[in-house]
């Protein structure tokens, strides 16, 4: 026949099953609070990828030439010239002028 278990042993082992069984729950609640915040910034994430996706389309339109060049003329008053024209500018008399 087996001996039985003393008192402090019983105590012993029923705190620490009750200290398992609090680490358990610990866990757990740890476990749903993070799973909540990581479902929470995955939203976020797709959120700010459309938003990206929508700032690249805005900056793609805004940055075309034809939208560019039309600007010019019309905000900057800038025309195309009929012939080419190219002008030189010689930076020498400006450099040796230099103190």
């Amino acid at each position: 026949m087996s001996k039985p278990a003393s008192l402090p042993t019983l105590a012993a082992l029923t705190v620490l099953v009750v200290g398992a069984a609090l680490w358990v729950v610990h866990n757990k609640q740890s476990h749903r609070r993070l799973t909540s915040e990581h479902d929470l910034l995955r939203a976020q994430r797709l959120q700010l990828d459309q938003e990206w996706a929508q700032l690249q389309l805005e900056e793609a339109a805004l940055a075309s030439h034809v939208r560019v060049e039309r600007a010019a003329r019309e905000r900057g008053g800038m025309i195309e010239p009929a012939l080419p024209v190219v002008i030189v500018n010689d930076l020498q008399p400006l450099m040796s002028a230099a103190p």
